[in-house]
């Protein structure tokens, strides 16, 4: 039940972080020709987002998970793509 209750605080969060962003863009123009007029709505969108993360890390117990460095780097794995190619 605990997941299920999880999935739909979720699902609402997200509705409302979506139609929030969508509003606040809806009512800012900047008069700049030059940045898009989408641009308030995806920065308000990703600002909600980050606060609801980090609002949500006590609750939900779940890592966030980046590759490391030494994975992205072609040079140390250099043998293994040379060893595969045809």
């Amino acid at each position: 039940m605990k997941n299920k209750n999880q999935l739909l605080g979720g699902l609402i969060i997200t509705v409302l972080i979506f139609f929030s962003a969508v509003f606040i863009g809806n009512q800012l123009h900047l008069k700049a020709g030059f940045i898009p007029d989408s641009f308030i709505t995806q920065t308000v969108m990703i600002i909600l987002s980050l606060a609801v993360i980090c609002r949500l890390r006590e609750i939900v117990n779940y890592r966030i998970s980046l590759p490391s460095l030494c994975l992205l780097t072609y040079d140390e794995h250099k043998n293994q793509y040379d060893d595969k190619r045809i």
